[in-house]
């Protein structure tokens, strides 16, 4: 009898540690106004003991659909922090997901939760999408100099394109390596190894050129397949997340504390609005007119380009207005096994039009 009592407290132990969490657990709605778009978002939850992909009721906050990713998936590297270094989600136009497992790969998981592994890299991380082949082109986050950055992998997992920004780099003498601290720049970049440039996003635009970002060079690219450079951002500080706006873009800096949004127009012209609303911007989705999703440390956001939040949504434990009090992500509630820095890339998967 003593046995069968251990085995069901153990079996419970294990059910309630590999359900995901119900997402009404992990969020709380601050905001929510008569003139949001947004339905429904999903992202890699983070928090949980196990990492999953949750889609959520923006209006309620309940849990639409969930998928445990395998722990085979997460421990396949040396990282200590695997799920932690840029997990990311694209929608498909069948309504499934291809999830970004941060040094594995990409798996498409289906309603159904059927998944399969459309491609493998020990480097992927941060960003990744399917193009029309079914090949996929992703971000290489933490490699050295002499690693491509961006590749495209086949259904065979052979790499059909790479980029390295080393050899763009060797014409491009002004650009210089911003410190991980913000605080200062260094001049010598052959003296880093990883984490060179540091890739954080790569998008297919609707024109079927790419959309490259890095974070250390405060760069960000939109070149055609074959290499050409099509237009060059390089005034926003510590890039992340740029998105095709109209005939511009819009991206987040990352300032230490003073982030802001930034709204690149084509004439050149650079705007800046919500400066210290967010901290660690890692999401920016395009949903309808000028009404985008924001993904930020701890909130999840709607906000239009004229300055308005329509809606929020903020871990449970951290203040609604918690990342506009502090300078640092450090000095936010920590949350989960990835600290302060919990969230990443939210994606729409329903909204009013």
């Amino acid at each position: 009898m003593i046995r069968i009592i251990k085995l069901l407290v153990f079996f419970n132990f294990f059910v309630l540690c590999t359900l995901p969490i119900n997402s009404a657990d992990l969020f709380d709605i601050s905001t929510n106004t008569s003139t949001k778009h947004i339905q429904s978002f999903a992202l890699v939850d983070t928090v949980s003991k196990s990492p999953s992909v949750i889609e959520i009721d923006a209006e309620t906050g309940n849990t639409l659909w969930s998928w445990n990713i395998p722990e085979d998936y997460i421990k396949k590297h040396n990282s200590k922090r695997p799920i932690c270094q840029g997990a990311s989600l694209e929608l498909r136009q069948d309504n499934s997901f291809n999830v970004l497992i941060p040094h594995f790969g990409v798996v498409n998981v289906k309603r159904d939760k059927k998944h399969s592994v459309l491609v493998k890299d020990q480097h992927i991380d941060h960003a990744a999408s399917e193009l029309e082949d079914g090949s996929i082109i992703f971000a290489r986050g933490f490699v050295d100099k002499s690693e491509p950055s961006f590749m495209i992998k086949n259904s065979k997992n052979s790499v059909i394109w790479e980029w390295k920004p080393s050899d763009y780099f060797s014409t491009k003498k002004k650009y210089v390596h911003l410190d991980q601290t913000c605080k200062s720049a260094v001049k010598n970049k052959s003296e880093l190894n990883e984490d060179w440039a540091h890739a954080n996003y790569v998008g297919v635009l609707d024109n079927g050129n790419y959309l490259l970002s890095m974070r250390n060079f405060s760069l960000f690219l939109e070149i055609k397949p074959d290499g050409q450079i099509v237009h060059e951002g390089n005034k926003v500080p510590g890039v992340h997340q740029p998105t095709s706006y109209l005939d511009g873009y819009v991206a987040s800096d990352r300032n230490c504390g003073k982030e802001s949004i930034w709204v690149i127009s084509a004439n050149g012209s650079h705007n800046k609005i919500f400066t210290g609303e967010f901290l660690t911007v890692r999401g920016i989705e395009r949903m309808v007119d000028d009404h985008f999703l924001i993904t930020s440390a701890t909130t999840i956001s709607e906000v239009s380009l004229d300055g308005k939040i329509h809606y929020k949504s903020h871990l449970k434990g951290v203040g609604a207005e918690e990342e506009t009090k502090v300078t640092s992500p450090k000095k936010l509630t920590k949350v989960g096994k990835c600290g302060p820095k919990t969230l990443y890339h939210a994606i729409p998967t329903s909204f009013k039009k």
